[in-house]
């Protein structure tokens, strides 16, 4: 490893530490731009002083009364201070646990680290910006990842329960990693969830919280976007359908994504010995359902596919996978870059174009099923092949 390859790395870093000061200060000069993080003040406050906390469709209904209790001491500080003090808390956990995830998953000299680390800030930061808690929840899911993979079952399992707290789907993922290891991740992930969803009713009235579970779950069910304008509805596969035109309804569409996740299941089961790379395409195929074939699917969502879809381009620049295969990769990351730069601009408005993201998690998996039948040694004999070719 060379000195200019650490430095690189090092600079990257910088890089990332540049843009979350940026989005940091942005927010607290414009609180009600692009700001998500009102909605989490208000139902802070809620939670505080006992009122309803799902009066609001679509508002923070989809966050468990726990993830409420967590808004809390935000909403004690004033717009300006809150709004700064819970982008430097998201981004320190999402950082932190970007690196612990690079640590364990991308063991590429300083050079490549470089490569994926600057490849997950354009698509990262707009979370950051919006003070999105989906930077809170890949926190948890990276950190659960790595920790699965150096066989930290106990980390692993907290750190998922955090993430299905703020957001019910990631349950789906958890099920997958459930399937290659469910002796010692299974029972470890039940208590923790439980002992998370047990956690409020320690805080305040047993009542009040019981209601506000029931208030919960009616929320999930009555937030119903199917019908919506397509630059307002989920940006989801339901999308695609729709602007095509296809006589389906959306209780064949339903049916048809629980077949999609069994699907991926059983692929997992098939294929569930194959050691610890194994882990890294079950992390990638589970995004691919939460975000194409998921109940919730928004812009700021696709922040789950990022590591994964870093981490296929450098492979796909470095000769790890077959050639066939590269142009879906590129074709995967070039559509979330057109996203990202169509966001800022009118384009945003026009339904044609929010189809970049779906398209390019389907392309994603399209690569990642035959990979995961891939034999184990396949990489370094691929590479082997590329430096022949090219010598």
């Amino acid at each position: 490893m060379s000195q200019h390859d650490t430095s690189r790395l090092r600079k990257a870093w910088i890089i990332w530490f540049i843009v979350v000061g940026i989005c940091v200060v942005r927010g607290a000069l414009q609180p009600t731009k692009s700001n998500c993080f009102p909605c989490y003040q208000q139902g802070g406050q809620n939670w505080a002083h006992g009122n309803d906390l799902y009066a609001a469709v679509a508002d923070t209904c989809r966050y468990s009364p726990i993830v409420h209790a967590g808004f809390a001491p935000f909403s004690m500080l004033p717009n300006s201070v809150a709004a700064t003090v819970w982008r430097l808390f998201e981004s320190v956990l999402l950082l932190g646990a970007l690196a612990y995830w690079m640590r364990v998953f991308v063991p590429f000299d300083d050079r490549e680290r470089s490569r994926v680390l600057l490849l997950t800030i354009p698509l990262m930061m707009g979370n950051l910006n919006a003070g999105q808690s989906n930077a809170i929840m890949m926190a948890g899911l990276l950190c659960g990842i790595a920790a699965l993979r150096q066989e930290r079952f106990w980390l692993a399992a907290i750190a998922f329960a955090v993430a299905c707290a703020l957001k019910i789907y990631p349950l789906a993922l958890v099920g997958l990693f459930v399937i290659v290891q469910p002796r010692h991740l299974g029972p470890r992930f039940l208590i923790a969830a439980i002992g998370l969803m047990l956690l409020p009713f320690l805080l305040k009235d047993p009542e009040y919280v019981a209601r506000q579970y029931g208030r919960w779950v009616d929320n999930l069910v009555d937030d119903d976007r199917s019908n919506w304008p397509l630059v307002n509805g989920f940006r989801d596969t339901w999308m695609l359908l729709r602007m095509t035109g296809l006589p389906i309804n959306f209780t064949a569409y339903r049916i048809f994504t629980l077949m999609a996740g069994v699907a991926m299941a059983c692929l997992v089961f098939v294929h569930r010995g194959q050691g610890d790379r194994m882990l890294e395409q079950v992390f990638a195929l589970g995004c691919c359902w939460m975000t194409v074939f998921g109940p919730a699917t928004e812009g700021h969502t696709y922040i789950l596919l990022v590591p994964s879809l870093a981490l296929l381009t450098v492979q796909a620049m470095r000769g790890d996978v077959p050639a066939w295969i590269n142009k879906w990769i590129y074709f995967a990351i070039g559509s979330f870059m057109i996203m990202i730069m169509i966001q800022a601009t009118p384009l945003i408005h026009v339904p044609a174009f929010l189809v970049s993201m779906p398209l390019g998690t389907l392309a994603t998996l399209r690569v990642l099923v035959p990979l995961m039948a891939q034999p184990a040694e396949q990489p370094e004999l691929l590479r082997m092949e590329a430096q022949c070719a090219h010598s």
